[in-house]
């Protein structure tokens, strides 16, 4: 009998252990489609059409397996490119812009662990004229979007889908925000 708990407690120690990620899943980065807006209405700045080129972003994270899933500077700026582009702001080349986009994640405020996991994304976005250097626009833009426990079982996954719905609903009210900007009227010191 002995010999059999000799046994057993390091054999059901290393299952668990092995079991773990199964159990919980293994984190993953915020992807890049789901985080992209689709065309949000037929209503584009004329004055921005086919002018923004996306310049820099930093302040994201790298996801680790085994740690909790973020928001990566890459997987964010493609997305952002994405969503300009479908919504008709995006210009054919960097070469031919009128205006450069620089993008700085300040802070993406997650959950430890819960049920319903909501993620808040706070996004610094500066425009600025090419020619000039004058910014025309300069806001930090704040997001949260909840993920509910029927969405996803896996907290991982629930985290990455908080994660996801937060960067896309971020992306969307900049661009909501800069459809109605005439950057012709700005009176926003240059920084």
């Amino acid at each position: 009998m002995m010999k059999i708990n000799v046994w057993l407690r390091p054999l059901s120690t290393v299952l668990l252990l092995t079991a773990l990620p199964f159990m919980f899943g293994c984190a993953t980065g915020a992807q890049v489609d789901s985080m992209s807006v689709q065309p949000m209405s037929a209503k584009t700045n004329d004055k921005l059409r086919q002018s923004l080129a996306l310049r820099s972003v930093e302040g994201g994270k790298e996801t680790y397996a085994l740690w909790t899933s973020q928001i990566s500077n890459e997987n964010f700026k493609k997305a952002l490119s994405q969503s300009l582009r479908n919504s008709g702001l995006e210009s054919n080349g960097a070469d031919k812009a009128r205006y450069t986009l620089n993008v700085t994640i300040k802070d993406v405020d997650q959950p430890w662990a819960g049920f319903d996991m909501t993620v808040q994304t706070v996004i610094g976005y500066v425009i600025s004229d090419k020619m000039t250097n004058k910014i025309i626009f300069s806001e930090d833009v704040s997001a949260s979007h909840t993920t509910h426990f029927s969405e996803a079982f896996y907290g991982a996954k629930r985290l990455r889908l908080a994660n996801e719905g937060s960067a896309k609903q971020n992306i969307t009210q900049l661009i909501s925000t800069i459809q109605d900007l005439d950057p012709d009227r700005v009176a926003t010191p240059n920084l």
